[in-house]
């Protein structure tokens, strides 16, 4: 009777104590099955998708979740997001918890290999550039002690050989390596034009390639006014062709660079400019359906991408214009003379190939002020002087120049200074000379010329004293 009355408490110790056991070991698995679905969301976001430690929160309030578009099964961004509405823990990672363990440490060990890649590029442009510096600095050293006597045979000499291979240098550093993208407009030539022109089908001799913005309606209207309507000049043919980007929000923005721009000149820039985008935009379809002269080309007008467009200039001519002699290059302020180029042409000193002639410029060394519209860092051009190039005023070139010269930028890395590129690094490249225009036309330079501004001068004053010397 004793025994039977004290096993009774035992009985209920040992029910409690079963029930404790079983209560742990229930958590524990709840415990540990949570945990690695946390831990495992954590490594794949944090290691694919590098989302800080902040963005996760204790577990007991809220966690992180993949949100997927409802385009696309991938996933597109992370963000914290309650789930007192949800109520189940295995709802929040609804593809994470299904990753395996090996997909994770993959995406895991990809992007530190990503990230390895472009540490180890930078750190090979780093030491190139070092190079660089280190190797101008001797120059200028072993300068110092040579040229004395600015006006010595050995100084002119030493200069000339120290110019060459520095241009060697430039193009070396240039060079598009196997491992690098090539530019799909400047070096692989994939344009598509949103508008094309029929300029070509009258079978000019000379075809005069004018670079313009796409809101510069009074300036092109200027130009079909004064030297492209003269289409035949001592039986040469002419043929004028604007070449536009698609207008952008950015470009239309006053340029802070012309800050000493005259009230002339910005009335003519701003004759018959329309109000907004869209409105420019139609405006440049009705301009191209009435005088058929327009090119519009499928990237950005700014000032960043005239390297395209020059390129995109040079491509178009040659195919669309297979009988054309003389291509020549002007921007939309400058004033072309087909007088004096048709007088050049016909003479006896002209050639019909390998002529490239242009105003070449004294100072070669790059622009190092923040000031200067021009201006380039040591990073991103590291030389002390650029190559023999021509003015953006204008240039004159036959057919075979421009073929080699659009061969040769299927190799050379892009350069957003368009006249330093095209007549600088690809000149240069394939070994092409130089004439400089002022040797042709004496001190005036008489092909390509710009208005007095700084005067109130006009372009159509400008013109009428031009062909009227």
């Amino acid at each position: 009777m004793v025994l039977a009355t004290q096993s009774k408490p035992i009985r209920k110790h040992a029910r409690n104590l079963c029930f404790l056991i079983t209560c742990a070991i229930g958590i524990n698995v709840l415990w540990n099955n949570v945990s690695y679905r946390y831990i495992s969301a954590r490594i794949v976001a944090m290691s694919t998708f590098k989302v800080s430690r902040r963005d996760f929160r204790p577990l007991g309030t809220t966690l992180p979740s993949v949100l997927r578009s409802k385009h696309s099964s991938k996933p597109t961004q992370f963000r914290i997001q309650q789930i007192a509405d949800e109520g189940n823990v295995s709802n929040v990672y609804p593809e994470l918890l299904r990753t395996p363990i090996k997909r994770i440490m993959t995406r895991y060990n990809h992007s530190k290999l990503e990230q390895q890649k472009v540490y180890q590029k930078s750190n090979k442009t780093k030491l190139e550039q070092q190079k660089i510096y280190q190797k101008s600095n001797n120059s200028k050293i072993e300068e110092q002690k040579v040229c004395r006597n600015e006006t010595s045979p050995q100084c002119q000499e030493f200069k000339r050989r120290r110019r060459s291979e520095m241009y060697d240098e430039i193009l070396e550093y240039y060079r598009i390596r196997e491992n690098e993208t090539k530019d799909s407009f400047v070096n692989l030539h994939r344009y598509g034009y949103h508008l094309d022109s029929n300029a070509c089908s009258r079978r000019p001799d000379v075809v005069i390639l004018v670079h313009s913005k796409f809101d510069h309606f009074g300036k092109r209207k200027q130009i079909r006014n004064t030297y492209a309507a003269n289409r035949t000049v001592q039986g040469i043919n002419f043929a004028t062709v604007f070449f536009l980007g698609e207008p952008s929000i950015q470009e239309m923005k006053p340029d802070i660079w012309r800050s000493k721009r005259t009230k002339q000149e910005e009335t003519e820039r701003q004759e018959g400019l329309p109000g907004n985008l869209d409105e420019i935009r139609k405006e440049i379809y009705t301009e191209s359906a009435t005088f058929g002269d327009i090119v519009m080309g499928n990237f950005t007008d700014s000032y960043r991408n005239l390297t395209i467009k020059h390129i995109m200039a040079l491509n178009w001519a040659l195919s669309h214009c297979p009988h054309v002699v003389y291509i020549a290059k002007a921007d939309d302020d400058v004033i072309v003379n087909p007088f004096s180029l048709a007088k050049y042409l016909t003479g006896t000193h002209c050639n019909r190939s390998g002529l490239l002639t242009c105003i070449v410029p004294k100072l070669r060394a790059p622009m190092r002020s923040k000031r200067m519209k021009w201006f380039l860092s040591k990073t991103e051009y590291p030389f002390t002087l650029y190559p023999v190039w021509c003015l953006g005023l204008g240039e004159l070139m036959t057919r075979d120049v421009a073929e080699t010269l659009l061969k040769m930028s299927r190799d050379v890395r892009t350069f957003w200074i368009d006249d330093v590129y095209v007549t600088g690094f690809l000149r240069h490249k394939a070994g092409l000379s130089l004439i400089d225009m002022t040797r042709i036309t004496g001190k005036d330079p008489t092909f390509f010329t710009l208005p007095d501004y700084l005067r109130n001068q006009t372009f159509l004053a400008k013109w009428k004293q031009m062909i009227t010397k």
